[in-house]
């Protein structure tokens, strides 16, 4: 799991599999402008993911990713 800023400093995560496929994971809504995005804290074994996003209006949002 890491993250890239893009060329509007907008963050972008991503997760990397076993074989090393690299899968970008961007939350519906989330902000494109400097410093929104989404942020990833951790993947269980069964491979949930938990985080936040920052909307276009600056609020933050709890996200959960099921693969």
């Amino acid at each position: 799991m890491g993250f890239y800023l893009d060329a509007n400093y907008a963050y972008h995560r991503f997760i990397r599999n076993t074989r090393g496929n690299i899968t970008t994971v961007d939350a519906p809504g989330a902000g494109t402008g400097a410093y929104q995005g989404t942020n990833l804290f951790s993947v269980n074994p069964a491979g949930l993911m938990v985080g936040e996003f920052l909307a276009v209006n600056n609020i933050w949002h709890g996200l959960l990713v099921i693969p």
